[in-house]
């Protein structure tokens, strides 16, 4: 043992780390380059009454410790049993994201006073295991060893980014918000960052003087977790998009003047006061596939029917004040195809994308500002939903079923339809009746809710 010590006293730490049975791997060799990585500082306290009490922050490098340490119970053992060790993924915010650096903190079981740290950025490779000098002391309570770690530069969030942007400028009553693509995403007003990769998870914009419709464009936002829009001025439908937002715990709308329906994937929030609306339940959007109807104030659905595969169905709302007519369909190329809604009065269209969401084109005859407003309306709350495809149908959705192999009669075997849609959550008495097309298969559609089977 005396000649273990003395030869410690020659070995460099990470050698040390090797014989005392603990893991260390090269650190990376070549610098990164500078404009796609940051540098991260970690601090280990350690109380000084107390050894086994340490604790772990982090903070840019060179920038503030703001957050308080946490402490790490160092509860798990190396194969030796020399070592206690803890595993800890610190977040250090840097710009519009958040850096996530995966930390491993060894203490001696025979000496309490000598740690060890290994770091690495999340997910990735181990760092060299360094024996932390712990020699600054603070106050009479705490010493302290720091370390520093490059990790790659956190990416913000784009597609969050451009939402809350274009919902900023079209939104009445936004306009005196900070959200600007020259700060910092976490310091915009109401925004919480967080998650890996970074998401806006947090939305507070209570009492803010929001007016008029809500815009679509909320339910763009698909990692909010709490959504508070609480005592403004909000008007209109709540956009069906909202659907797309099943991250929520928290929602809260009271306070605001809207009306409609309430959509049915709100209700089931943990945390809510949506009973204050007082809006009844919205129910699946009404299938339009298979007609050509006047559409007025609501949520519709469409798929397009020589689809190859499964085509989950294409959802937008119609604003009050508007009255629009399924007019065709553009077809551009495999994938390409916009729904055309035709308003007879003015001689205009705008057209959705069917497999996207969102605007295909639009075209006025003469500029009319208050309808290319309420254009905008459709096609921000245009979405298309995922629940929809076969391997994870839900009963609100439409039911597209293609056989390649037909009977003597041209007629698919209905028995295997039959057990498909009980399967898919459809009872016997909801299926009435089958619409087919013969293009390379045989389609079938259920249309309609009845008590009979055909």
């Amino acid at each position: 043992m005396q000649r273990l010590r003395s030869l410690g006293k020659h070995l460099s730490a990470g050698a040390l780390a090797v014989l005392l049975g603990l893991v260390v791997v090269a650190s990376a060799g070549a610098e990164e380059d500078e404009d796609r990585t940051v540098r991260v500082d970690l601090r280990v306290w350690q109380g000084v009454m107390d050894p086994q009490e340490v604790l772990l922050s982090g903070r840019p490098s060179g920038g503030e410790w703001r957050v308080a340490p946490e402490e790490l119970p160092l509860e798990q053992m190396n194969k030796r049993g020399t070592f206690r060790y803890s595993d800890h993924t610190v977040g250090v915010l840097v710009g519009d994201g958040t850096a996530y650096v995966d930390v491993r903190v060894w203490q001696s079981v025979r000496d309490p006073l000598r740690l060890y740290l290994s770091a690495r950025p999340s997910g990735g490779k181990w760092g060299a295991t360094e024996r932390l000098l712990m020699d600054d002391t603070d106050s009479h309570d705490y010493r302290h060893g720091d370390r520093a770690v490059t990790v790659p530069t956190p990416v913000p969030p784009d597609e969050d980014i451009a939402a809350l942007l274009a919902w900023r400028d079209t939104q009445a009553g936004m306009s005196d918000l900070n959200w600007s693509r020259s700060l910092a995403l976490s310091s915009w007003t109401g925004v919480t960052v967080g998650g890996t990769p970074q998401r806006v998870t947090e939305l507070d914009l209570r009492n803010r003087g929001l007016r008029g419709e809500l815009s679509g464009l909320v339910g763009e936002l698909t990692g909010l977790t709490e959504l508070r829009l609480d005592g403004n001025a909000l008007t209109g439908r709540i956009p069906s998009k909202v659907a797309q937002l099943n991250r929520l715990t928290h929602v809260y709308l009271a306070g605001n003047a809207l009306t409609g329906c309430m959509p049915p994937s709100l209700p089931a929030v943990a945390n809510h006061d949506l009973a204050a609306l007082g809006l009844p339940d919205c129910g699946a959007p009404v299938d339009v596939s298979y007609g050509n109807p006047t559409l007025t104030a609501g949520t519709y659905q469409v798929t397009w029917a020589a689809a190859a595969g499964d085509s989950p169905p294409l959802v937008f709302d119609i604003s009050e004040g508007l009255q629009l007519e399924l007019d065709g369909w553009v077809l551009q190329g495999p994938g390409e195809v916009g729904l055309v809604l035709w308003e007879a009065n003015s001689e205009s269209y705008v057209a959705l994308d069917v497999y996207e969401g969102g605007e295909w084109n639009r075209g006025m005859t003469e500029f009319d500002a208050r309808l290319w407003a309420l254009y905008d309306r459709v096609v921000e709350s245009a979405w298309v939903d995922q629940e929809c495809l076969v391997a994870t149908l839900k009963p609100h959705c439409p039911v597209t079923l293609r056989y390649n192999r037909l009977d003597a009669t041209g007629v698919a075997a209905t028995a295997g339809s039959y057990a498909f849609l009980k399967t898919a959550g459809y009872p016997a008495s909801a299926i009435s009746s089958f619409i087919r097309s013969v293009s390379r298969s045989l389609e079938l559609r259920v249309h309609s809710a009845d008590a009979s089977w055909h």
